[in-house]
């Protein structure tokens, strides 16, 4: 008998979207991961970007699954890349972010609104990533080798046809 520890999932991120264009204050922005594709993940999704204000300096981000907030992150990475590429920004603000939460917080397919807050109090969203996951280490695995291989040649195909890159 075989337990999986950590339990493990795959995770689906079908689109990782910027809405710049629609943005008022934001200057420029960046998710940096997830990227779009298929991952094996110890049931946590990472988050990195950074996003840099108009008028008013960027301070933290929300995400939100469906009007609710799942958590805030106070900006506290300095990017120097980013300063190099924009450098009418301040460079003593903070423009980074980088966190990870349980996929147990979300739906099997869920879509991440992520807004940021400004010094002045206002907000605005900026990006959303859309996904799905499955956890897979949750099992225990009691099973023949030829089994074995079977269900992972049925995890095989599930994978291509989620992905035909695969």
């Amino acid at each position: 008998m075989i337990q999986l520890h950590p339990p493990i999932s795959l995770l689906k991120i079908g689109m990782t979207c910027l809405l710049d264009d629609r943005c008022l204050r934001i200057r420029a922005s960046s998710i940096d991961k997830p990227r779009g594709g298929i991952y094996l993940c110890k049931n946590v999704m990472k988050i990195q970007g950074w996003v840099l204000g108009l008028a008013s300096s960027a301070v933290a981000i929300d995400l939100n699954l469906n009007g609710q907030n799942l958590r805030r992150k106070r900006l506290t990475i300095i990017r120097p890349d980013v300063y190099a590429a924009y450098p009418q920004a301040k460079e003593q603000d903070p423009c980074g972010f980088r966190l990870q939460f349980p996929l147990k917080a979300l739906p099997r397919a869920f879509r991440i609104d992520i807004i940021v807050l400004f010094e002045d109090g206002n907000r605005e969203a900026f990006a959303f990533i859309k996904g799905e996951h499955a956890p897979l280490g949750n099992e225990t695995l009691h099973q023949s080798p030829a089994k074995l291989i079977r269900e992972a040649q049925k995890l095989e195909k599930l994978l291509r046809s989620l992905d035909p890159l695969v």
